[in-house]
């Protein structure tokens, strides 16, 4: 019976050997090779993770405030239990989410203090 030249054994390799080509860069072109297009990858990287960051306000926002809305006109619901969205923007109540906010911000901003510096202690070893 003759051998199979495809037929794996125990001495075969088990990654293909890579051959070089003449054109590698048509095969990587996100490889970043210069000094400028890595800090280009990396202000990309920045621009979307604080867009993500930025675009969660508005609904944490608009939840706040329809909390403190109801808390505060408990009593004065229309038949489906909404209230009119141009209740909510008296004084009271948007002072009340700005110091909302402001915790938040202070929390966050305390928590990313806390994670920066366990990774900064994990990273000197």
């Amino acid at each position: 019976m003759a051998a199979d030249p495809n037929m794996l054994t125990e001495a075969s390799p088990l990654l293909e050997e890579r051959r070089e080509t003449s054109n590698s860069s048509s095969r990587t072109p996100f490889l970043a090779r210069t000094p400028r297009s890595i800090v280009l990858l990396l202000s990309l990287n920045i621009l979307c993770l604080a867009t993500g960051g930025s675009l969660s306000i508005v609904p944490v926002t608009r939840i706040l405030e329809g909390i403190l809305c109801h808390g505060y006109y408990d009593g004065l619901r229309e038949q489906d239990g909404s209230i009119d969205e141009r209740l909510c923007k008296i004084d009271e109540i948007q002072s009340k989410l700005a110091y909302l906010n402001g915790i938040l911000s202070m929390i966050e901003a305390i928590i990313g203090m806390l994670a920066n510096s366990n990774y900064a202690q994990c990273f000197e070893c």
